[in-house]
């Protein structure tokens, strides 16, 4: 599986609705997010953090703690807008990427099936 790993300081996703916009500042970006392949399959993640990476990070030689959540999407099959440089997409607050959603992902992947269809 290949991911691609987005980091924001404006966006605050809002539970409550159903998904946000993200906006990929290049096309190749989303380009590459969306073609159809058999394997490896693509995800985009996108955390939405405060600007000091100390609000937000703590590291020890033990552990690596992030506070932000982090949301995903499967782009695979979207058509990009024509002649659009920075494509917006929008993302699922449901699709929360944490350790439950990656063995979700990767059983979806085994057993064959869309991740557009999570």
């Amino acid at each position: 599986m290949f991911a691609q790993l987005k980091n924001t300081t404006t966006l605050r996703p809002d539970p409550k609705k159903d998904t946000f916009g993200y906006q990929l500042k290049k096309r190749e970006y989303f380009d590459r997010l969306a073609l159809q392949r058999k394997d490896p399959k693509a995800i985009l993640i996108v955390m939405a953090t405060s600007v000091r990476q100390a609000d937000w990070t703590k590291a020890s030689h033990d552990r690596l703690e992030v506070s932000h959540c982090c949301y995903w999407v499967s782009l695979e099959g979207q058509a990009a807008k024509e002649g659009v440089e920075s494509q917006t997409v929008r993302i699922p607050t449901a699709n929360v990427f944490d350790a439950n959603a990656l063995a979700n992902i990767l059983d979806k992947l085994d057993r064959g099936e869309s991740l557009n269809e999570y």
